[in-house]
């Protein structure tokens, strides 16, 4: 097809409506065969990509999967050696068990306990130290250390008198000379459970001091950070013997103790691979939201009037951008190490919230990503300046869809294409524009540049704002005025793009371009939300998503059938 004829075509509304109806045919249809030859599950579109939605797991800290159901006495292995008995008992001591009801086929002597009467009551320490001794019972442990296990069991879950003669008879093993191997280490766990940090750390530290005693290094390490103590900490890490164990801690710990020690380069590191990891293991998702990208970089790069073979510029830009949402992330860590505001639930609070906290981190991130674009942009149009910040803002936003896309596949994607994806360009172009003017011309461009960056923070605070306001409130209706802050910033962002862009006129019409990709997102969305929820669940989600961002996708065609 030549190119006078595309360009025709692709402006004609009777063929941009056939080929829109098409695609949404075909995925209709597409979904009832999938319906059919696929009973709807729950992650079955995850599965057929060969990958698992598992649940994470409640549990301890630290120790990936161990759940209460994972510490269930019928999951307690005959001949525990004295390694595998200690590793137990501390994960033991630390899971919450959410229930009795979870603890199945145990033994008669222990459902005679009154506490087993209620099968709804959680567990107490009577019915713990039951299971614990019966572990203990199952172990190969030698006689005379078990004697050393059972101090320590009593200690932590007798009461009065006999748990008082239990910690004493632990101490003196601890101090006894020779040293009594793991007798600090399980009284620094008997102190941990009562709720003594710094008891616990120095008895971790004493049983640190045995070459072999590993698992004691690793819980001083996770001691001091549950502490934030700062130079012990560093301290510590000084120690070779100590670092070596950082590789044990999980990456919640890792991170905070990147913070604590000022490696933030370590933790962005750890948030860059948490968000590959993520989009790895959600690949129907991240394919969702690279397609709501593709659909916006061909829309801000053709009513720019840029043509997309020739965006080099663009694609580094949206490159960085997808850098933006660990920046944020670490942020983020930073603020709620160091303290930050916290919602109350209050009108007030919870606007300076979205405003001062996440409108100030998400949009400082978008803007320290496209710093590295200025040397790129020196004698390059507005226009190009204006769709390379957008490029930016949109590599956030397809970061940020795949975890709103685990929530839904059938309606989030199509609702998030007209607004959150659309706000973030337009956000980052804004402010990216204001920010390169300022550099360009300092001492005349400084007022309306920082006007602008804190105008686009306060329109980012606000429409996150009213689309998540405290319930109940006389406020109840503010979600609706999210739709009118997009409305007020797509009319004006596509002003400003119109005027400044150079008018060369494309080769495919841009409402065609937008209307195509919409069908062809909306019909991949129908087929997923369909493998997992079933064809009646993903049609009723995909045309509610749809009639919610009527207006918007009314508005985005307005301006673009201009085109």
């Amino acid at each position: 097809m030549s190119r006078q004829r595309l360009h025709f075509l692709t402006r004609q509304p009777r063929f941009i409506l056939r080929v829109c109806l098409g695609i949404l045919l075909v995925g209709v249809v597409t979904a009832w065969i999938v319906g059919k030859w696929m009973p709807p599950k729950h992650g079955r579109w995850a599965q057929v990509f060969g990958l698992e939605h598992a649940p994470a797991p409640h549990g301890v800290p630290g120790t990936p999967g161990v759940t209460a159901k994972g510490l269930g006495v019928r999951e307690i292995p005959e001949g525990l050696d004295e390694d595998q008995l200690h590793d137990w008992l501390t994960k033991f001591t630390r899971t919450e068990f959410p229930s009795v009801s979870e603890m199945v086929e145990l033994p008669d002597s222990l459902r005679a306990l009154p506490e087993f009467q209620e099968p709804m009551v959680k567990m107490n320490d009577q019915v713990r130290r039951a299971v614990a001794q019966l572990a203990l019972g199952k172990s190969t442990v030698a006689q005379d250390r078990r004697v050393l296990f059972q101090h320590f069991i009593d200690a932590v879950w007798l009461e009065g008198p006999p748990r008082v003669a239990a910690q004493t008879a632990l101490e003196q093993m601890a101090a006894q000379k020779p040293v009594v191997p793991l007798a600090n280490e399980l009284l620094g766990d008997m102190w941990q459970v009562l709720h003594d940090p710094k008891a616990s750390l120095a008895a971790y530290l004493l049983e640190g001091e045995r070459p072999e005693a590993k698992s004691a290094r690793l819980k001083a390490l996770r001691s001091c950070i549950a502490q934030r103590n700062v130079d012990h900490l560093r301290e510590l890490l000084g120690n070779p013997a100590y670092a070596v164990e950082i590789t044990g801690l999980n990456e919640e710990e890792k991170r905070s103790e990147a913070i604590l020690t000022g490696n933030y380069w370590e933790l962005f590191r750890l948030d860059l691979n948490s968000s590959i990891d993520s989009a790895k293991g959600h690949l129907p998702e991240t394919i969702l939201t690279l397609l709501c990208g593709i659909i916006w970089f061909v829309m801000i790069h053709q009513l720019g009037g840029i043509r997309v073979r020739s965006s080099g510029r663009g694609l580094l830009a949206l490159v960085l951008g997808l850098l933006s949402p660990v920046v944020t992330l670490t942020i983020l860590a930073v603020q709620e190490h160091y303290g930050t505001i916290e919602r109350t639930g209050e009108l007030a609070n919870h606007l300076l919230f979205y405003v001062v906290s996440v409108g100030v981190r998400e949009e400082i991130s978008k803007l320290l990503l496209f710093l590295p674009m200025l040397p790129f942009l020196r004698g390059k149009s507005e226009a190009e300046i204006l769709v390379v910040a957008g490029c930016v803002g949109l590599g956030f936003a397809v970061e940020e869809n795949i975890g709103y896309f685990l929530h839904g596949l059938s309606g989030q994607p199509l609702a998030r294409l007209v607004t959150a994806n659309f706000m973030h360009v337009a956000t980052t172009a804004l402010a990216g524009l204001a920010l390169a003017r300022w550099v360009r011309f300092p001492r005349s461009c400084w007022e309306s540049g920082v006007a602008t960056i804190v105008a686009v923070i306060l329109v980012h605070g606000v429409y996150d704002f009213t689309i998540d306001a405290p319930m109940p409130h006389t406020a109840m209706a503010l979600g609706s005025f999210a739709g009118f802050i997009l409305l007020a910033l797509a009319h004006y962002f596509l002003t400003q793009l119109k005027h400044l862009r150079n008018a060369r006129g494309n080769i495919i019409a841009p409402l065609f371009a937008f209307l195509v990709g919409m069908s062809v997102l909306a019909a991949l969305a129908l087929i997923g939300g369909t493998m997992d929820s079933g064809l009646r669940d993903a049609l009723e989600r995909l045309i509610g998503s749809g009639l919610g961002a009527v207006y918007l996708i009314i508005m985005f065609s307005y301006h673009l059938h201009r085109e």
